[in-house]
């Protein structure tokens, strides 16, 4: 019976997501309204009661949550999270339900940043705001370990702001943690392109849309916005968590094929049947079985 209920309860959000993709794509909404119809749609997921306050991390509005079941403070990892809209959407209020979660099964806290959207502020602005929290993070808890985790966009802009750690010789995190990670802003490989017809989430034509927003004059193929390109030697341990039916999903097998190249701990797990960052849907018990595994790996590092 609780198979069947699963099975009625995917496949009516499925049908959901569907519609929802169709709609978007007969739209002619401007940014603001995309925004607004994003936000909404996260605002239906259910969180954990952790408790939450807004901190400034050298002037970048953040979310603090605070895993507050444990007495040993300095003992708990420290998430940095960065999440995902394609870079032009998304906040930290938006995912807010997804950070209460990941606070309560990793048994962390968790430091969301609030970091700014193209196509105001183009790249370098978001990547500047994610370095900039991570090292205000590492300065106010330098006892605590850092895991540097995100999902789709912010999945990609983790990759950069860890690579950028290690080039500026800068206290790198323990481990970063990626759910459908964004690593390629050209949106060309074949695999995702034969993949873009029946993906419930994700519109490839408007993926690539974003992309040029947010790359503003930079080339697509620049390490720091497309971060396939980069060189990943000398990277903490990577654990990758997408679903089979994610249109990026090439892009995280191509990115641990470059890890494991440039001899990282990488490890990828990959969820039959589930679209694009499904630890978001709360409803969904795969979305918290997921973030529970995602958590055995930082509680590993840790």
């Amino acid at each position: 019976m609780p198979q069947i209920f699963t099975f009625l309860k995917l496949s009516i959000i499925k049908f959901y997501l569907k519609r929802l993709k169709q709609k978007r794509a007969n739209s002619h909404m401007n940014i603001k309204e995309k925004r607004a119809i994003f936000n909404e749609n996260l605002a239906r997921f259910k969180g954990k009661p952790v408790k939450v306050k807004n901190v400034a991390a050298n002037g970048i509005p953040c979310l603090f949550f605070e895993y507050t079941e444990s007495a040993s403070a300095n003992k708990r990892p420290l998430v940095l999270y960065l999440h995902g809209g394609a870079y032009i959407k998304g906040s930290v209020h938006s995912y807010r339900s997804l950070c209460e979660r990941i606070c309560h099964y990793w048994q962390a806290d968790v430091l969301a940043v609030d970091y700014r959207l193209a196509p105001e502020y183009p790249f370098p602005a978001a990547a500047d705001d994610a370095i900039s929290a991570y090292l205000w993070l590492a300065a106010q808890y330098p006892q605590q370990k850092i895991i540097l985790a995100g999902d789709s966009a912010g999945g990609g802009l983790a990759l950069a702001v860890c690579k950028k750690l290690i080039e500026d010789d800068e206290q790198k995190p323990e481990s970063l943690v990626l759910f459908a990670p964004w690593a390629d802003l050209s949106c060309s490989s074949e695999k995702m392109q034969a993949m873009a017809k029946n993906d419930l989430v994700l519109d490839r034509t408007e993926l690539l849309k974003a992309a040029k927003m947010y790359a503003g004059k930079h080339p697509l193929d620049h390490p720091y916005i497309s971060p396939i390109h980069a060189d990943f030697r000398g990277f903490p341990p990577v654990f990758i968590q997408t679903g089979a039916k994610d249109l990026l999903l090439h892009d995280s097998e191509r990115l641990h094929q470059k890890l494991i190249k440039a001899d990282v701990n990488s490890d990828l797990d990959i969820w039959k049947n589930m679209w694009h960052v499904f630890q978001l849907f709360s409803m969904v018990p795969h979305a918290d079985r997921a973030l529970k595994k995602a958590g055995d790996f930082v509680k590993q590092q840790a």
